[in-house]
């Protein structure tokens, strides 16, 4: 009963999730960092989306393609780290939340 307590919670809060100084508004598909809006394409806020519902946890280039991007994507793997770079420009000071885990893909902390 507590966790469906806690979940029907979530889903009535409004669809936010927050992370290391980070806010996403799923609903508005909105990022904001301490009250300040974000502008980010559509695969930077599917990324930071990623990483932020597997917080703590080491996503592969892999895994971020498959679930970003898509099964039937052709590119190149590179094209994460690519997007990643955006994502910490945009994010400022809060980038730092963004590790690169070396041979192993990108974790979020926070």
């Amino acid at each position: 009963m507590a966790l469906i307590k806690r979940n029907q919670r979530n889903v009535l809060a409004g669809d936010r999730m927050e992370a290391g100084g980070i806010t996403l508004d799923l609903a508005r598909q909105k990022a904001f960092t301490e009250k300040r809006e974000i502008t980010l394409t559509p695969k930077e806020f599917a990324l930071l989306r990623c990483l932020m519902q597997n917080k703590n946890m080491v996503m592969s280039r892999e895994q971020l393609l498959i679930k970003c991007w898509g099964y039937d994507y052709e590119g190149e793997s590179r094209a994460v780290d690519t997007h990643i770079k955006r994502l910490r420009e945009k994010l400022g000071e809060h980038a730092a939340c963004i590790k690169t885990v070396i041979k192993a893909g990108y974790r979020l902390e926070g």
